[in-house]
């Protein structure tokens, strides 16, 4: 798509872009949902030259996904396990007493 149909659509589409990512080559998805003005601005620095820039871009508007052509189909919401963006946030630390560094020599971690 051109720079200014892929702007066009984001700006266009109801909800936040999605991008999915993968952890190394073959490790699992992970959902990244980001704000519309900063991907339309990144958007603009990286691939500079007007509206009718080709970016290799896809926006599809239904799922809001933005993806490269040719990249491996992300997963659907239906079938990903990583797909916990609604829940409620976990406060994986709070209140707890971890000790981080159970082996470590005390006197060598003062600075």
């Amino acid at each position: 798509m051109k720079l200014g149909d892929v702007r066009g659509a984001i700006r266009k589409a109801k909800g936040n872009p999605v991008l999915w990512t993968r952890v190394g080559t073959d490790g699992p998805w992970i959902k990244v949902v980001v704000q519309k003005a900063p991907i339309l601005d990144e958007l603009e620095r990286v691939f500079p030259g007007g509206k009718g820039v080709e970016t290799g871009l896809i926006f599809d508007g239904t799922t809001n996904q933005l993806y490269r052509e040719g990249q491996q189909t992300p997963p659907t919401a239906s079938n990903d396990p990583l797909d916990t963006l609604d829940d409620p946030p976990i406060e994986l630390l709070a209140g707890a007493d971890i000790d981080l560094l159970p082996d470590a020599d005390d006197d060598l971690l003062d600075i």
